[in-house]
């Protein structure tokens, strides 16, 4: 989605224009390569868009904005301060009704930011990296993991006085302070030369997860999301430390999980079935019978081992004559609602057989 043209040549070099691309264009394109974002490769890249011609958030990336002269910059709003943050209930809330203290319009980040609908909290989640993104796919499909709360504020007096108390800097911004006349409050000078002050950043933490203990009862774990190669940085591994201390007195597990520790394979599978776990736009004109029907005949095709996704899914579309993928879809779906048991640990690829068993006491069809 472009808010307007490269072409014209009426605004302000300092123009923003924002784009929302498919996932999967973005992970092959920008990812891979980490190259720089230029006038020319976006235009290559096809906008997601859902049937009413509105963005689809499911399957969609805000790429970072670009200027007119293809400079990169993040798209972002007015900052907001911590009092306006606080007056909003950010940071607060739990599962559906849980408040992201940042959103992805407020600062940049690694290149992409995504717009995500859980599975567990039904809300849109906001995250600031292929990393996150991998991570909260694995969270979000953990039997284990009852909410997910993304971008979780630390009590900032807290966090004050651990980093007094460990000698180390807290995290601060510099604010333009505007002179102002007394009587009327204008501004007397641009904000080009305005003064600044120090202000206090709110930390936060990445996932605060909350896990299902056995038998019963729950417990939380924070997780902060980082490359392996953020961590050679002194700064960071300070900030770390505040994190930690804050964590610990609270009797909260935390850690720092990277590129090292998750299964790429499994976020994959992941990826291929999450946002077809409540496709609405598939019962379209299609009753829960056939819908049925369609998963007992795709099972008993694949349950012999033999018969590539490929090919069963081409046999159902001819058999209910469907629009050619709309079986690959069913498939999808029916791992996504865990009726098919399928070793998520090892890549689904469409041209091979899919080893799958039933899931009798789980997984109901939309």
């Amino acid at each position: 989605m472009v808010s307007n043209s490269f072409a014209d040549s009426g605004h302000r070099p300092q123009q923003l224009f924002l784009f929302y691309v498919k996932k999967s264009l973005v992970s092959k394109t920008f990812e891979a390569s980490r190259r720089h974002i230029t006038q020319k490769s976006l235009f290559k890249l096809k906008p997601a868009f859902d049937r009413t011609g509105e963005v689809c958030l499911q399957d969609a990336v805000l790429i970072w904005s670009v200027t007119k002269s293809g400079d990169q910059v993040m798209a972002r709003r007015k900052r907001k301060t911590n009092k306006s943050k606080h007056k909003q209930s950010l940071g607060t809330g739990k599962l559906g009704n849980y408040k992201p203290w940042i959103s992805v319009r407020d600062f940049g980040s690694r290149g992409v930011v995504t717009r995500i609908k859980g599975l567990k909290t039904g809300r849109v989640h906001h995250l600031f990296s292929f990393l996150e993104l991998y991570w909260f796919y694995f969270l979000d499909w953990s039997e284990e993991v009852i909410d997910i709360r993304e971008q979780f504020p630390l009590f900032l007096p807290e966090t004050l006085a651990i980093a007094k108390r460990l000698k180390i800097a807290h995290p601060s911004i510099r604010v333009p302070i505007p002179k102002t006349s007394a009587p009327t409050g204008k501004s007397l000078v641009k904000p080009s030369v305005a003064r600044f002050v120090k202000e206090q950043v709110i930390m936060t933490t990445d996932f605060l997860v909350t896990m299902r203990r056995k038998p019963f009862g729950t417990y939380q774990i924070a997780l902060n999301v980082k490359y392996s190669k953020d961590l050679a940085n002194a700064r960071t591994i300070k900030k770390f430390e505040i994190e930690r201390v804050y964590w610990e007195s609270r009797g909260v597990k935390w850690a720092i999980m990277t590129e090292r520790e998750i299964n790429r394979t499994m976020t994959q599978n992941i990826e291929w079935v999450h946002s077809f776990h409540t496709p609405d736009w598939l019962l379209e004109g299609m009753s829960k019978q056939i819908l049925h029907q369609c998963s007992d005949f795709l099972f008993s095709i694949l349950c012999d081992g033999r018969t590539s996704v490929r090919n069963a899914t081409k046999a159902s579309d001819k058999f209910f004559n469907f629009t050619p993928g709309v079986s690959l879809l069913i498939v999808r779906h029916l791992i996504a609602v865990r009726k098919w048991q399928v070793d998520m640990s090892s890549l689904i690829d469409t041209g091979k057989p899919l080893h799958i068993s039933l899931n009798k006491t789980t997984g109901e069809l939309v």
